[in-house]
Order: structure tokens, then C-alpha cells, then sequence
């Protein structure tokens, strides 16, 4: 089963997120923190198992989602991450593609923008 890292730090935002990608037969791996989202991506790669994508909330504490794609690009430079953010326009797409994501989508996900993410970012 393939699986999607998911780091945020608001609990009912990532139950949702959760339970919306779920749906499509993913393995939703959910950390509270960058930090400890690296160790587990560090522990699956161990393992040999890639995720299928990473999501990661832009305004996380401690590590910013910029600094922590910046991180895991130094181990990993192929998984698709994806940006999270409130706001009803993501960053500037310079922003994310300097660091190696490609892309972005609002907190606000419902099941049609869940599956057209998962269609257009990984195509699955």
C-alpha cells in the first residue's frame, strides 16, 4: 500500500486530511512536527519504503515546511511534497519550486480536491 506523510500540527486538520486520503487506499503516515516527520521518513527509507508524496503545513513551529523540504531534499530528492497552507493563495510559486516541492493546496480539502491532488501530483 503506498503511502503519503502528512505533517501537521493541528489536530483536526490532519484527522480530516487523514480520513479523506484514506479513502483512496493510502497509508497516511501523520507526524505533529518536522522534526519528527524526518525520522520517520529516515525509518522508512531504512526499510526500503518510499512515500508516495509528502505533505507538510506551511506554518509549522520550530521548522517551517521550507526548511523542512530543505532537509529531507538533502536525502531525498524525488518525493513529491506538496505545501498545505490556510490562505486562499498559496506561496508564491517560486517559493515552493526553489525548494524542491511541487506544489500546493489549501487546508480546507474536501474528497473532489483530495482526488484531483492525488491525480494531478502523484496519478494515482
Amino acid at each position: 500500500m503506498k503511502k503519503i506523510f502528512l505533517v501537521e500540527d493541528s489536530s483536526t486538520i490532519k484527522e480530516d486530511f487523514v480520513m479523506i486520503l484514506s479513502k483512496f487506499g493510502f497509508t497516511i503516515v501523520d507526524s505533529l512536527n518536522c522534526d519528527d516527520c524526518i525520522l520517520e521518513l529516515r525509518s522508512s527509507y531504512k526499510k526500503g519504503e518510499w512515500p508516495a508524496l509528502v505533505i507538510v503545513d506551511v506554518d509549522m513551529p520550530r521548522i517551517d515546511g521550507f526548511r523542512f523540504v530543505d532537509e529531507l531534499r538533502r536525502f531525498d530528492k524525488y518525493t513529491p511534497v506538496i505545501f498545505m497552507t490556510r490562505e486562499s493563495e498559496g506561496p508564491e510559486e517560486s517559493e515552493f519550486i526553489q525548494t524542491g516541492a511541487i506544489g500546493w493546496i489549501n487546508k480546507s480539502l474536501d474528497e473532489d480536491s483530495a482526488k484531483r491532488m492525488v491525480r494531478k501530483y502523484i496519478g494515482y
